[in-house]
């Protein structure tokens, strides 16, 4: 009960790899210590238990789409031989034959806490997880000629690092019983590799780099609107802009580093887009409450993130001003005598490119969330143990999604996106649905 150590290894097979990378091998090693068990160590009397613990090990990943190290036929390519229209049959998909196992490692290093009896516990934990191999689309240039003009790979390699704090009382005595957890978990995710030239990736109005976090949102700055023709003249070059139009900032680069690489040119261009904020919470936390008092109980869960930028795709697609549904905010649009605003000029093709990827639709990504929550109540068992029916009777009410804080506009900041390189991009995934329920639980 001092020393404890835990090792454990696998061999495993997938034929979603070719035969030479069909198997990957993935080991793990724990070992804690239990301080508060040693002799020769005396701990004060509030410590009730103290442990330190750490541990490396790795896990493969084989999730991803079947036989992509295989190219198949098109059966119908045309060719012309001797002005004569011949069939054929060629392959116009490019493949790595070669493509293996994502393995991700971890480390961690936690110390373990238990005060007054074990009533209260808490843990600080280091963690380190480095993701090596990650299997994504890399674009090709089209004169290599297939179709999709990308190669599915091992190109990839991030890092995530972090310290995860939890902290639980709870009180079992008397008629009032309960139990008061909350945890924080912090993230900073780095891109290591990409590709054999480490170029960037580009996604849905988002940029990975070396050196910076995955799938950043990437995109122009905006100054206000063009409210005279001497506005548009007086400001860097923006083609087809006129007064009522978006007017965005002169910026001309920036690093890896968040810095400017170049000065302002005079015109605006694609080299005028910049990183707009992570969409990659910095935090994440959790509350969770259950108490009961003689028959009754009652639980909370509250979960939430912060710290992270989200592209209202949405908001976006009603406020671009074409043939399509609006925004009610499109109502307040700019006219000479109405300059007070922020929202362009309606105008059919949109030739400045108001519409254009910017932080005119990021919006901060955090939130807080009432997850779950449920209140019961047990009948006492002289009401019904003379019936000799029921050993117990429990009815309940709970909700699921119930209440959501965040100053996002759009339907729902916990939602759906891509997983990797367009994670910040909100394009309407199909809400989460608040559930109301009732509901008896009965033993006989």
């Amino acid at each position: 009960d001092r020393y404890l150590l835990t090792g454990n290894f696998r061999r495993d097979g997938s034929s979603r790899f070719g035969p030479a990378n069909k198997y990957g091998n993935f080991a793990s090693a724990a070992a804690a210590w239990n301080i508060s068990n040693e002799k020769f160590i005396k701990l004060p009397g509030q410590i009730s238990a103290l442990k330190l613990r750490g541990g490396y090990g790795e896990l493969g990943n084989q999730n991803f789409g079947d036989y992509l190290f295989q190219s198949f036929i098109n059966p119908n390519a045309s060719y012309v031989f001797g002005n004569a229209l011949a069939t054929g049959a060629t392959t116009v998909t490019r493949v790595d034959p070669a493509i293996k196992w994502e393995a991700t490692s971890t480390l961690n290093v936690a110390t373990d806490w238990g005060l007054f009896n074990n009533r209260l516990l808490f843990t600080v934990e280091y963690y380190k997880r480095t993701s090596t191999g990650l299997l994504t689309n890399l674009p090709l240039p089209l004169s290599v000629g297939s179709v999709p003009s990308s190669i599915f790979t091992n190109a990839a390699s991030t890092e995530n690092t972090g310290l995860e704090f939890t902290l639980a009382y709870n009180k079992h005595s008397g008629d009032f019983k309960y139990n008061v957890s909350a945890n924080l978990t912090t993230l900073k995710n780095k891109v290591l590799k990409l590709g054999g030239t480490n170029n960037p990736i580009y996604g849905a109005g988002s940029k990975t780099e070396v050196g910076r976090s995955v799938g950043e949102l990437y995109g122009f700055i905006t100054e206000g609107l063009f409210n005279t023709a001497a506005d548009v003249t007086g400001h860097a070059t923006q083609t087809g802009a006129a007064p009522g139009d978006v007017k965005f900032k002169d910026i001309n680069g920036m690093g890896a580093d968040g810095k400017l690489t170049g000065k302002p040119d005079g015109k605006i261009t694609d080299d005028d887009r910049v990183y707009l904020g992570s969409a990659i919470p910095k935090f994440s936390y959790g509350f969770n409450f259950d108490f009961s008092y003689k028959n009754f109980d009652a639980s909370i869960f509250l979960q939430g993130n912060a710290g992270n930028k989200v592209f209202n795709g949405v908001y976006h697609d009603l406020m671009i001003g074409q043939y399509s549904n609006h925004h009610t905010d499109e109502l307040n649009f700019w006219t000479p005598t109405n300059t007070n605003t922020n929202i362009p000029r309606p105008v059919i093709y949109d030739p400045n490119g108001n519409g254009r990827f910017s932080d005119r639709f990021v919006e901060d990504g955090s939130y807080l969330k009432l997850q779950s929550a449920q209140i019961g109540y047990t009948l006492p068992v002289t009401v019904f143990g003379k019936t000799k029916v029921f050993n117990s009777f429990r009815a309940y009410i709970s909700g699921q999604n119930l209440v959501t804080f965040s100053k996002y506009r759009g339907y729902d900041p916990d939602f759906i996106s891509d997983g990797l390189f367009s994670r910040g991009y909100d394009i309407g995934s199909y809400p989460n649905p608040r559930s109301i329920l009732f509901g008896v639980q009965i033993g006989f």
